[in-house]
């Protein structure tokens, strides 16, 4: 079947416009007369008055403060390539010459645009060129309308379906096999669209856990071609802009698509020979909204026992678990095992969608439970978890670590300070809830610590002194080391395309230093990167890269330039690859139905770890595995 549009932004030309700031701050007056008043409160009284050199004086002084935070916080990730604070520096005096050109004179930057600091909007179009002269997806200027949106984002993402979508910004040229145009498919009558086409679509940045769109199979990377009756297709950036915006505020998408609005996905297809996308695939998707399936939380049927009291599963959105038993599962019918038998080697099943105060806690509240039902391994689930609070990865990872002196991962910023952060740094920490995942007692990591540190805690338990940035090193002899291995419960983690940011830190964390037996699904999402708000003027944000963080066997998560490459120029992107591969379409509310799951009981009943050794070959077992 053929599918074919009419492009929105075609039938509606014209349509698209600067919307106007109307600022409504009261008793404006001169620039002059405002030094008493805060930066935010004199920058809008600028804006307000009728002085044009004031507006031009308030506009300069924000596109200055932008750009002296640019060249002395930006990190550039490409290791200079992209970024050069005097190219920078020259752009922004570029800037200023053509804003203050006399009238009639002509002048523009390089790419041919010309700039006015006369109004807020000509200013905010200067901002955005000089931030996005950064060719960085990940920093951008966000005004107090914009972060206003932020904060008030509802949970059930895009239209309720639990999608989070945001405007492209990276073209995917660089991964184009083949010609432009369209790139046929062999042995079907369909076609894929080009990556020429699609490359202006809205992108799917993230998928909600537990939400509509995941269930349907939806994944980080996928592009929506259209919604209902609007189409995105011939769209420029700024089109695709507008017309989300007509969306976005909304979370029912009943006021416009009904309950279960249709959406055209464009899905990446990649060569599986030289890696890249060759193109995208369309299909129709009818996807319920939030309001027509709330997320409940899935309890097994064969669970619910009259001469048992103990609950098998629990949790809510955030962090959910479960005693995984074979009559539970798809792939273990015909089992004898009962409810009130008591459980031999019970396999706690644990998905962590985000990381937070609110998550670490219930995860290890999630694990005593799972513990007092007698679990003898785990698998944690961090599918879709598009990270949340770094500090609160490390520690949840940290709970699981025996030896102190074990890395966590290393950060780099734009000075070039390499600072490694070790296990210890959270073990010190008033909230470590103790060594899980083990049959020693949950003190013993902390006893440990103060033994061998006294001098890092204090009455409190806080640290006591400064402590020395000394490369990570194993404290434990071998003899301890063995024990305590011997002593931890046997864990595996499921990941995929989502799985992004402090999750990734999380993953590379447990996986780069053994605690894992292996990393079952597809390759993370691959943003190693930190960004920080810096507040502006104008009570808007700068959202910057900061640093980059590296995992700790010294990987990039986020690779540039000739690292996104194997030996043989095959594009492979950045992520963290998986030991045991398994990609399926949706994610089933029963872990007993779900692939990948099964995949990761599998290595736990072969006991066997797939420890990573950087760099690691991925060599192809057979239709579902690598290794």
């Amino acid at each position: 079947m053929s599918i074919s549009f009419i492009s929105t932004c075609e039938a509606e030309d014209g349509m698209i416009g600067a919307a106007v700031d109307n600022d409504d701050d009261d008793g404006a007056s001169s620039y002059q007369t405002t030094k008493f008043l805060s930066g935010k409160q004199r920058y809008w009284e600028s804006m307000t008055s009728n002085d044009v050199a004031a507006i031009r004086k308030a506009n300069e002084k924000l596109l200055d403060h932008a750009v002296g935070t640019i060249n002395n916080l930006y990190y550039d990730h490409s290791g200079g390539n992209n970024f050069f604070q005097g190219d920078f520096y020259k752009r922004w005096k570029d800037v200023k010459k053509s804003a203050y050109k006399d009238e009639g004179e002509k002048v523009k930057v390089a790419d041919g645009s010309s700039f006015s600091f006369d109004t807020r909007e000509g200013a905010l179009k200067a901002m955005r060129y000089l931030v996005g002269s950064l060719n960085d997806p990940y920093s951008k200027y966000l005004t107090r309308e914009d972060l206003e949106k932020e904060v008030n984002r509802a949970d059930e993402g895009f239209l309720g379906t639990g999608l989070y979508v945001e405007v492209s910004v990276e073209k995917d040229r660089k991964q184009l096999l083949g010609k432009k145009g369209t790139t046929k498919v062999m042995g079907s009558k369909s076609s894929l669209l080009s990556v020429t086409r699609a490359e202006n679509l809205p992108v799917v940045s993230a998928v909600a856990p537990h939400s509509p769109g995941e269930r349907v199979g939806m994944l980080v990377g996928d592009r929506i071609v259209q919604i209902g009756d609007v189409s995105f297709l011939g769209c420029t950036r700024k089109d695709v802009q507008f017309l989300l915006n007509r969306f976005i505020p909304h979370s029912d998408a009943t006021e416009y698509f009904g309950y279960t609005p249709t959406l055209t996905i464009a899905s990446p297809v990649l060569d599986n020979s030289a890696g890249g996308i060759i193109g995208y695939r369309l299909s129709k998707l009818r996807i319920p909204t939030s309001a027509m399936q709330p997320y409940t939380p899935y309890t097994p049927v064969a669970y619910k026992s009259s001469t048992n009291e103990n609950t098998f599963s629990g949790g809510d959105s955030i962090c959910n678990w479960q005693l995984l038993a074979p009559q539970n599962s798809i792939f273990e019918k015909g089992s004898e095992y009962t409810i009130d038998q008591p459980i031999e080697s019970g396999v706690g099943y644990i998905r962590l969608t985000r990381f937070s105060r609110t998550g670490t806690s219930r995860f290890i509240d999630a694990v005593s439970k799972l513990e007092a039902l007698g679990a003898r391994s785990y698998i944690v689930d961090v599918r879709n978890n598009y990270g949340g609070v770094l500090q609160e990865a490390m520690l949840t990872a940290t709970s699981m670590i025996r030896d102190p002196k074990t890395p966590l991962c290393y950060t780099l910023n734009n000075r070039g300070a390499f600072t490694p952060h070790d296990a210890e740094e959270y073990i010190i920490d008033k909230r470590y809830p103790g060594y899980i995942l083990s049959k020693e007692p949950r003190w013993a990591v902390l006893e440990e610590a103060k033994s061998k540190n006294p001098s890092f805690f204090s009455g409190d338990g806080e640290q006591g002194v400064k402590r020395g940035l000394k490369m990570p090193q194993n404290s434990m002899q071998y003899q301890e080391q063995s024990r305590a291995r011997s002593m931890q419960k046997s864990l595996v983690i499921i990941m995929n395309e989502g799985t992004a940011s402090s999750a990734e830190v999380f993953v590379s964390s447990l996986r780069d230093n053994g605690r894992a037996l292996a990393l079952v699904g597809s390759k993370t999402y691959g943003k190693g990167l930190i960004q920080h708000t810096f507040p502006m003027p104008d009570g808007g944000g700068l959202r910057l890269t900061v640093a980059e963080y590296l995992t700790p066997s010294l990987q990039h998560v986020t690779n540039v330039g000739v690292a996104q490459y194997d030996e043989k120029g095959n594009f492979i992107g950045g992520g963290i690859q998986p030991d045991v591969y398994c990609d399926t379409k949706g994610i089933p509310n029963n872990p007993g139905a779900d692939l990948c799951v099964d995949k990761a009981l599998d290595v736990l009943n072969q006991g066997q770890s797939f420890v990573y050794k950087p760099p690691q070959k991925v060599i192809r077992l057979n239709d579902n595995e690598y290794l």
